[in-house]
Formats: C-alpha cells, sequence, structure tokens
C-alpha cells in the first residue's frame, strides 16, 4: 500500500492544465455553475466542506443505504453460497468454489454493463434500473432455493451476480451528485458505506444462517424489496447543491 500511495503521490494529478491539457469544460450549463460554485466555496471552507455538502443531500443518503444493502448482498452471496452448495446440495468445497464462479463472473460484467444502460437506455437517470436488479435478485433469491440442479444452480448464480451487483450504477451516481468537483468525495463515502454492508452481513448471516439456507436466501431478497423502496424515494429528489 506505501509502495502504490508513492506512485499516486507522483503521477496523479487533479487537473489537466497540471500535465498540460486544455481544461474540461462541463458541457451541461447547470452542472458547471455548480461545480463552479463548489470550487468556490471548498477554497473558502477547506477539505471537510465536500463532506459536509454531500451528507446533507437526502439523496446522497438513501444511495448511501442503497451501496450498503448492495454490499451486505454482494459479499453475503460471495461468502456463503460455497457453504451452501456443500452443506445443502452436499458437494465438498472444491465443487462447491467451482460451481460458484459464475456468481462474481455476474458481478464483474454488471460493473461494466449497468452504468452503460443507464445512460445509454435511461438518459442517465440511475433509479430507474436499480429497481429492475432490486426486482431481479429478490425474485431469483426466492426461487434459488427450490433449485436442486448443479447447472441450473449455476446459471441462476450469474443472474443473481449480474443484478444484484448495483456498485457500478452507484459509482455513476456518485459522478452526479459529486461533479467534477466533490466526485472522489462522494466515490469515497459510497465506498465507505458498500464496505460497511459487507461487515454487516458476516454478522449477520452467520446468525442467519443458524436458523436454515431458506432463511438467509429471504432474508437478502427482503434486502433488495427495501433497495427498490429506497430507489423509488430517490427517484424524484432534487440536489441542493451546495451546503448553504
Amino acid at each position: 500500500m506505501i509502495i502504490i500511495l508513492v506512485v499516486f503521490v507522483i503521477f496523479v494529478k487533479n487537473e489537466p492544465k497540471d500535465v498540460g491539457l486544455k481544461d474540461f469544460e462541463e458541457p451541461d450549463t447547470e452542472t458547471a455553475k455548480l461545480k463552479a460554485q463548489r470550487m468556490a466555496e471548498l477554497k473558502e471552507k477547506g477539505a471537510i466542506y465536500p463532506f459536509i455538502c454531500l451528507l446533507k443531500e437526502p439523496k446522497m443518503c438513501v444511495f448511501l443505504f442503497i451501496i450498503a444493502i448492495g454490499g451486505i448482498g454482494r459479499y453475503g452471496l460471495l461468502t456463503w453460497i460455497p457453504t451452501y452448495f456443500s452443506e445443502a446440495l452436499h458437494m465438498d468445497i472444491k465443487q462447491g468454489i467451482f460451481s460458484s464462479v459464475l456468481l462474481p463472473v455476474g458481478q464483474a460484467v454488471a460493473f461494466f454493463l449497468m452504468p452503460y444502460l443507464t445512460d445509454k437506455i435511461f438518459k442517465g437517470r440511475r433509479e430507474p434500473l436499480l429497481i429492475v436488479c432490486g426486482v431481479v435478485s429478490a425474485v431469483s433469491l426466492v426461487l434459488f432455493p427450490r433449485i436442486t440442479s448443479q447447472f441450473a444452480a449455476s446459471a441462476m448464480l450469474f443472474v443473481v451476480g449480474l443484478f444484484s451487483s448495483v456498485n457500478g450504477i452507484v459509482w455513476a451516481f456518485a459522478g452526479d451528485i459529486g461533479t467534477r468537483a466533490f466526485a472522489g468525495t462522494a466515490t469515497g463515502l459510497l465506498d465507505w458505506a458498500a464496505y460497511m454492508g459487507a461487515a454487516v452481513q458476516s454478522i449477520l448471516f452467520g446468525y442467519v444462517s443458524g436458523y436454515s439456507w431458506n432463511a438467509v436466501f429471504i432474508t437478502i431478497a427482503v434486502l433488495y424489496i427495501m433497495l427498490i423502496l429506497l430507489a423509488l424515494s430517490a427517484k424524484n429528489m432534487k440536489v441542493r447543491g451546495t451546503a448553504q
């Protein structure tokens, strides 16, 4: 990590002009105006201001809960699915791990595909696809424990991985709400929430799995229903822009 930090400090620049390039010109007038206002306030109020500004945005707070649920679902499935194959489908641990490979493959595909779809199909609106992902994930997770075929379960895991991993959509939202002024801070806050969800899942599902595997999948499905409700609530929220 220290080596990476040194490389970061030496090579990463803050603005295009730092390496002799022309400054980026924001094509959207309102976004450009907000960025300029935020940059002026940043110089006046210091490095803590972006955190204060973003955490005062109700929409940002809703998305923090959305990505936390995504973290619980994503890491919960990655952590517990091999054990599920071993205990419920009576495979050895190597078979269970091999069968669950399509889950992270689906998640990796989602990282690139979902934000692209929000731009091209939904014109930059993130909530509609979040709702679709939540619905497909919830339904798939309710059906998953009823599958007894290894091949069908593996295929279903690809679908679950594709739709349950909402990270790519949320990182795109970080650029929306942060603008170029606070995009890094927005990403950092959302990343923190995602890993809080990842930490919570180990406690939550370690407890729930003591009841039954059905309870594990139903719990994750309920969380994705909550994600749907959060996305619906965020749909018409306006961004205030500054902490004034």
